[in-house]
């Protein structure tokens, strides 16, 4: 994977309830608007015969989601819906004339979408809650442990830690077998 300089990236939640004691409609996206940038950690593709960096031009995903409260303290959320993403392949090639004997430019790439889903399993009541979250897209898993701690009323940090893996399919060529991620996220609520 490579980076592509600016792009933007939001995700919302939306009240609208489909079924009674639930209802928000979880929208996100993302989208890169620059080239990719080249990497010095390109993965060699057997089927073009290149060494190739992989950049992620845009996603989008679209959920609802419905709770089942187990007690006072504990609940469980569930998400059914669609995602997509496309994923772009850059690879040094030879160019059309000696003043572009060699250049950086896009090869391939491939759209990829699907139904997702997503159980979460939250402890609501505590003064820092904590969460365990286990999703499906395309043939993969994604594992979620969060701690979130509030700073002020409509501030908090929460700390991520995420793992995935394809479990029904081979990696794609910009996979790995298994992947963990920590994150920190700061969470604005207004």
């Amino acid at each position: 994977m490579t980076t592509g300089g600016m792009g933007i990236n939001g995700a919302f939640d939306f009240p609208i309830r489909v079924i009674s004691e639930s209802g928000v409609f979880h929208v996100g996206g993302s989208y890169v608007f620059s080239d990719a940038v080249k990497s010095d950690h390109q993965v060699y593709n057997i089927a073009t015969n290149l060494n190739e960096d992989y950049l992620v031009r845009f996603h989008a995903t679209m959920q609802y989601t419905f709770a089942i409260r187990i007690d006072e303290s504990f609940m469980f959320r569930m998400r059914l819906g669609g995602t997509v993403y496309n994923m772009e392949s850059w690879a040094t090639t030879a160019g059309q004339d000696l003043d572009t004997a060699v250049i950086y430019r896009k090869v391939d790439n491939q759209t990829v979408g699907g139904l997702s889903g997503a159980v979460d399993f939250m402890a609501t009541a505590w003064s820092t809650p904590v969460g365990f979250t286990l999703s499906y897209f395309d043939e993969t898993i994604l594992g979620k442990a969060w701690l979130q701690v509030p700073i002020m009323d409509q501030f908090a940090v929460r700390f991520d830690a995420r793992i995935f893996a394809p479990v029904f399919r081979d990696p794609r060529q910009w996979e790995n077998d298994a992947v963990v991620m920590p994150a920190v996220n700061f969470i604005f609520n207004f």
